[in-house]
């Protein structure tokens, strides 16, 4: 799925996509793993079940990463998004965001958040995600403190074996 070579600089866009994408989508998430968790197409028809946004960045007419997010309230069992809806509302998250490798560091990624934000906060106060400290994601930690995402707190899965650094940004004030 990832070409190794680098893609030549050239403007981002992203579109939301749909269906026609699953199959991209399962290939450019398998190419990210570790960094993002393992997903089937069951796992993926869960979360697109679920009230979300999907959007892929591309460079010219080729989709070089993804972005699925979604809103506080869903029906998603993953601990990590339990762990922030457990103890706060009116936030967006990122459930993953997966860039091919050649395109990394050509803006994808900001564009995705970017549009992620602009598309789907409405009221949220909060944009949040995680990001693996075990196995260690030095790269992803890097990129999102470029957008501003603080380290909230740690969440250990599997001691030795598995941890995220549990990252939020405030969007705005309380009182809008």
């Amino acid at each position: 799925m990832s070409d190794s070579r680098k893609i030549p600089r050239q403007s981002v866009t992203v579109r939301r996509i749909g269906p026609e994408f699953h199959d991209w989508i399962l290939g450019i998430n398998a190419a990210n793993v570790p960094e993002v968790g393992s997903m089937d197409h069951a796992g993926l028809m869960e979360r697109l079940a679920m009230p979300h946004w999907l959007g892929a960045a591309f460079m010219g007419d080729r989709p070089v990463g993804v972005l699925l997010g979604m809103r506080e309230g869903a029906a998603y069992r993953s601990p990590n998004y339990l762990w922030f809806n457990q103890r706060y509302d009116r936030f967006i998250y990122v459930d993953r965001i997966m860039i091919d490798e050649a395109a990394r560091g050509l803006g994808a990624g900001r564009a995705l958040y970017d549009r992620f934000v602009e598309d789907f906060a409405d009221d949220a106060q909060w944009l949040f995600c995680e990001v693996n400290t075990l196995p260690p994601n030095p790269r992803s930690l890097r990129f999102h403190d470029s957008l501003g995402m603080m380290k909230i707190s740690d969440l250990v899965h599997v001691p030795g074996e598995k941890a995220v650094a549990m990252l939020g940004r405030c969007l705005r004030s309380r009182d809008g």
